[in-house]
């Protein structure tokens, strides 16, 4: 059984239209919604899948919730809220009145304010409201979410997109693997291996295995079995390539590991973090 841990839905037809992608992106400026990712998703054995908020609008994250109501493909939903703002604490709280809602997406378009001292005291509230984070980090950020992490061991961390590694065919730059490596002993941090087709600096992006064993296989070494989460970025994939290329990319890398790695990193751990009541019905479901 395989989740998708990172997927976008937007309708870009709305009255209100959409703050992304932009009508210059062709492949993919068009309704995104449950039913066209069930179409990519499905044939390629997909069950499931967690929905990350991109949008800055508030309002986005009740529209969403909104839309996959009746969709029980769409597992758990993870809003985009700001913990530098005052008016957050009232916000968590309202969305999080919703089962769907686990979590929040840090992505401000601005460094993420680590040291902001609002930052720190919301996601304590956050931690112990029992949500999730995922984080968009790169460079000197891995440093600063590591501090982070240990000083909130309760609030469970997921690190987007491979922290925005450049995917090269060769072993990461060495000092990225440094800066991750801080995670080892942090067990509150997982790490989604997703956005790799995007990040490969290689264009078009290569389909063969090999090109991204190399990092695989160092996160791999540094978050083990049990800290991994599969997700395909859908849409945005689709800039790199098709949506299969994600998953069986993913899937061929952790079968060489054998048969319950795949089924942690490729659907059981995003269910495990995220946690909510369609995960738990799904994974209770026939393989």
């Amino acid at each position: 059984m395989i989740i998708d841990a990172h997927i976008h839905l937007y309708d870009p037809t709305r009255p209100q239209g959409v703050p992304y992608p932009k009508p210059d992106n062709h492949r993919i400026y068009r309704p995104m919604l449950p039913a066209d990712l069930r179409d990519v998703a499905e044939p390629v054995g997909v069950r499931g899948a967690v929905f990350i908020e991109c949008s800055p609008w508030v309002e986005d994250n009740q529209w969403v919730l909104d839309l996959v109501a009746g969709e029980p493909f769409v597992c758990a939903v993870v809003g985009n809220l700001d913990p530098e703002s005052p008016e957050y604490p009232s916000l968590l709280e309202r969305f999080f009145r919703n089962p769907l809602f686990r979590g929040i997406r840090v992505r401000t378009g601005r460094p993420v304010g680590f040291a902001q001292p609002l930052f720190r005291e919301n996601l304590e509230r956050l931690a112990a409201a029992r949500g999730t984070l995922d984080v968009l980090v790169r460079g000197e950020e891995i440093e600063a979410l590591a501090e982070l992490a240990s000083a909130l061991p309760g609030l469970r961390i997921m690190i987007d997109h491979l922290a925005h590694v450049p995917v090269r065919g060769r072993p990461p730059d060495p000092d990225w693997k440094q800066r991750m490596e801080a995670f080892a002993g942090l067990p509150n941090v997982f790490c989604k291996v997703s956005l790799f087709t995007e990040l490969a600096v290689e264009k078009p992006a290569p389909l063969a295995l090999d090109y991204y064993e190399p990092t695989f296989e160092t996160v791999w070494r540094i978050f083990g079995a049990d800290r991994l989460a599969y997700g395909s970025n859908w849409p945005p994939c689709l800039n790199a390539g098709d949506y299969c290329a994600t998953v069986t990319l993913a899937r061929e890398f952790f079968s060489k590991k054998g048969p319950l790695v795949v089924a942690k990193v490729m659907g059981r751990n995003a269910g495990a973090f995220y946690g909510g009541p369609r995960f738990g019905a799904l994974l209770r479901a026939p393989a």
